[in-house]
């Protein structure tokens, strides 16, 4: 059966289009080619190149000079300033690049003892909030639009009633925070007014390790993690590495005990979410929230086993029943116990912040 093909339904209606002259087919010939890839390449490629160039014009501004330099101001001119961020209540000496007073990097002050010229992701992220545009630009109250002089104003009398009360109902919110002087006015707000509270708020706190340090030690004391020095480190879910207020130097630390051709330390972690430090662990145990302590309490009681004797009040921490922990991780346990034995002196123990019932054990 024979079918039939067309190429429109022009030509397929009967009406066929009008062919050209033959002297404007042959001219149309002559002045526009056959297109090729490469001439369409061509084409796109000056076409966006032209359009580019209106687009690259520098903005039209005054400029007005100084009319009176500041001293050793050279303009254009990067500068570098010396610089702390806290972070978790402790402090990272930093130096940021400054041109023509705009801070445009931030880098470590490697005369500073905790960053040692490194920074964390905090410290490289914090620039751009110099040039957010949501950031706040003035005073609000409730939400909208106020200004000093009207905050003056509402607090002179709003305080005053608030000392007539000895400050009951007045809650300063702060973070956590190493400043002397910050630490000398939070002493003057309290004797002043005595029935007010300080609430320190922190996304990720570490007063849990000062608290197990009061009660075991009698001193609320901060850990600080030579990392350089230890040859066996079991961390209980602890991000070191990356969330701890010294995680930078931290990290320097640890990877100086890292380096081939002498003796390395090593990384066991029990964490319930894979965190950077549970990254460059050598053994990782995956582990339930809930399950942590627990993990804590048998690795002091395998510690104990092998015949280090510890204070009354922390083996009496590994004494009595306890629940049984999974094959896999007793087995890791009993590793982790056996390294830490065999490197006394040079062996460490960290627990998370949210984990208050193990600190203790990390302070064996």
């Amino acid at each position: 059966m024979a079918h039939d093909y067309w190429r429109s339904l022009e030509e397929r209606s009967g009406a066929q289009t009008p062919r050209l002259a033959p002297e404007l087919a042959r001219y149309i010939g002559e002045e526009l080619p056959p297109a090729t890839r490469r001439s369409f390449l061509k084409l796109m490629g000056a076409s966006l190149g032209l359009a580019g160039l209106t687009s690259c014009r520098w903005p039209r501004e005054l400029i007005v000079p100084f009319a009176t330099r500041p001293e050793g101001r050279i303009p254009g001119q990067a500068q570098q300033f010396a610089t702390l961020m806290e972070h978790g209540g402790a402090a990272l000496g930093l130096l940021v690049t400054s041109v023509d007073g705009r801070p445009v990097k931030v880098e470590g002050n490697p005369l500073h003892p905790s960053s040692l010229g490194g920074t964390h992701v905090w410290a490289q992220a914090s620039i751009l909030g110099l040039y957010d545009p949501d950031r706040s630009r003035q005073v609000l109250r409730d939400g909208t639009a106020s200004s000093w002089d009207e905050l003056i104003a509402f607090a002179g009398p709003h305080f005053a009633a608030a000392r007539a009360k000895r400050g009951a109902g007045l809650v300063v919110v702060a973070g956590e925070s190493s400043s002397p002087t910050l630490a000398a006015l939070r002493e003057r707000f309290e004797a002043e007014l005595p029935a007010a509270w300080w609430v320190s708020d922190e996304p990720v706190s570490w007063r849990g390790q000062e608290q197990a340090s009061a009660a075991l030690v009698g001193v609320p004391a901060r850990w600080r993690l030579h990392l350089d020095r230890a040859r066996a480190v079991v961390v209980l879910d602890a991000d070191i590495l990356n969330t701890h207020p010294f995680a930078v130097r931290h990290a320097r630390d640890f990877a100086s005990t890292r380096r081939a051709g002498q003796a390395q330390s090593r990384l066991w972690v029990a964490e319930a979410a894979l965190t950077l430090t549970g990254a460059a662990a050598d053994h990782r145990l995956p582990v339930r929230p809930s399950q942590v302590g627990l993990v804590g309490l048998h690795l002091l009681r395998e510690v104990v086993a092998f015949g280090v004797a510890l204070p009354a009040e922390l083996a009496a921490l590994a004494a009595g029943e306890l629940p049984a922990l999974e094959p896999g991780a007793q087995a890791f346990v009993r590793a982790a116990a056996n390294d830490l034995v065999a490197h006394r002196g040079a062996g460490l123990v960290v627990a998370g912040p949210a984990h208050e019932a193990a600190c203790p054990v990390a302070l064996a």
